[in-house]
């Protein structure tokens, strides 16, 4: 890496991964940016200080790849039982916080307590209900992301005997022109 602006190009990418943005933060025109960009991305050095500055991130984040499969996998297979019971007479609740199982509550992204206090009838007693919600991870997308991982899920048609339509078409051109013209 002999440049300082290339240097630069190289920590910005890693931080979203958006080489047109990398390059603007380093300094190239914004008029140019998505062409140096790509240009940039194809150097071999380049490439390789990307690589070096992604390692060092996973190193001083302590995280790696697996962490993130792992993570999603927690999340695809989260158990509702773990955050819920159902009372008598079939009322769903969530189960309080603290009596969670251990680990259950780094899956919850939002937690809505709604709370209502109400008065009995003779005016003597006051009773107050709780209702407690936790926002989960949707897990639908949780398993379309590690079905695109591990490559099940594939949005491109490819086969081993791929054809070429163009040159098939223009074959078949070909012979209706040359039949035409034998009439």
């Amino acid at each position: 890496m002999n440049a300082p602006k290339q240097l630069l190009f190289c920590k910005e990418y890693i931080k979203d991964l958006n080489a047109t943005q990398a390059a603007i933060r380093a300094g190239y025109s914004p008029k140019t940016a998505r062409s140096q960009a790509q240009r940039l991305l194809t150097n071999v050095d380049i490439q390789n200080q990307i690589q070096i500055e992604m390692n060092n991130r996973a190193g001083r984040v302590e995280r790696s790849a697996d962490d993130v499969i792992r993570l999603l996998w927690k999340m695809a297979t989260l158990d509702m039982a773990d955050y819920i019971t159902v009372a008598e007479g079939g009322e769903v609740q969530a189960i309080p916080f603290d009596q969670l199982p251990e680990g259950a509550s780094k899956l919850i992204s939002e937690i809505e307590e709604k709370s209502v206090i109400k008065e009995s009838s003779d005016g003597k007693e006051l009773t107050k209900y709780s209702n407690l919600k936790y926002k989960l991870p949707e897990k639908t997308k949780c398993i379309e992301m590690l079905g695109r991982h591990y490559g099940i899920f594939n949005d491109k048609l490819h086969t081993p005997d791929m054809v070429d339509l163009a040159a098939v078409l223009n074959k078949a051109q070909e012979r209706l022109d040359a039949a035409r013209a034998k009439s």
